[in-house]
């Protein structure tokens, strides 16, 4: 089975405020099955304009990756992200999707 990623990139705006979903989301990943990948506050952009942050997680699977984003405990928790942040937010699965 593939496994499911997420994937964020963007800008802490309020590091302070920022730590009140770290603290939250941690624990809650881990009981998800989740993997933290990559945690970069520090992130050398060569191109484009993502921000200074990357977050890469790991799922067991899409599915997984899929319903831990859309629990109810992490939509409460996105209110701790967003007025401290500026982030792209992507689900992707596991693999070479442009092969034909």
């Amino acid at each position: 089975m593939a496994k499911g990623y997420w994937l964020a990139t963007g800008t802490i705006n309020d590091p302070k405020g920022f730590m009140a979903y770290a603290a939250a989301a941690e624990p809650y990943l881990g009981k998800c099955g989740a993997k933290m990948f990559i945690r970069d506050a520090h992130t050398d952009v060569r191109e484009g304009n993502p921000g200074h942050l990357t977050v890469l997680i790991e799922f067991p699977s899409i599915e997984a990756a899929r319903a831990a984003y859309d629990a109810p405990e992490y939509q409460e928790m996105i209110g701790l992200r967003t007025p401290n942040s500026d982030a792209c937010f992507s689900i992707l699965e596991e693999g070479d999707k442009l092969r034909h």
